[in-house]
């Protein structure tokens, strides 16, 4: 037995698993939840996510839904998507969305593993007597086509992110972004655009 053949046995386990992942699991993942109410479209990636309302989930073609995506919906079901998202459109592992109105997300974006995003936190009330009073007051959250969120990027609610926006890793986005900027810092604020 030569030295290559450890290696050769870990290449052809990888394209076996591969195989199966893209054959079967991922099929049956995206199956499972247009059974549930998802609008799925083709050719998507689903990984090990969690969605606490499927029928509230718009998926459109050639996604790639990495493991530990967290779709949350706040307070009661209702009719329709709660979130949109576009064709071509990347989610790395661990991003993380709480939604009480409505999210969408247009084609070709790309998520960086570990994104916040919150259309209702809640209010803060000093007459309410336990936090779990308290309302989620949601503004809508618009992510325009072509944009970039970097590494644990935070949206927050009511804000709208331009066409090719480049958002830095870290980032929390209080206000809507221009198209084709470059916003970072906490607060976010513009640090370049381009052409």
């Amino acid at each position: 037995m030569n030295a290559e053949s450890p290696n050769l046995l870990s290449k052809l386990h990888y394209r076996l698993f591969a195989l199966v992942e893209d054959r079967l699991i991922m099929p049956a993942r995206c199956w499972y939840l247009r059974s549930r109410g998802a609008r799925i479209g083709k050719r998507n990636r689903i990984g090990t996510i969690h969605v606490s309302w499927p029928h509230r989930l718009q998926l459109g073609d050639n996604c790639v839904v990495e493991n530990g995506v967290r779709f949350h919906y706040y307070g009661r079901s209702s009719e329709g998507p709660g979130i949109c998202i576009g064709d071509g459109v990347f989610i790395g592992a661990g991003c993380d969305f709480n939604i009480s109105t409505s999210v969408e997300i247009g084609d070709d974006c790309l998520l960086a593993p570990g994104c916040r995003i919150t259309d209702g936190p809640h209010e803060i009330a000093m007459a309410a007597s336990s936090t779990a009073q308290q309302l989620v007051r949601g503004e809508p959250i618009t992510i325009g086509p072509d944009v970039r969120l970097g590494t644990n990027a935070i949206v927050l609610k009511g804000v709208t992110i331009g066409r090719g926006a480049i958002i830095g890793p870290g980032t929390v986005v209080n206000r809507s972004v221009p198209p084709r900027e470059i916003w970072s810092g906490v607060p976010a604020r513009k640090v370049g655009g381009q052409p």
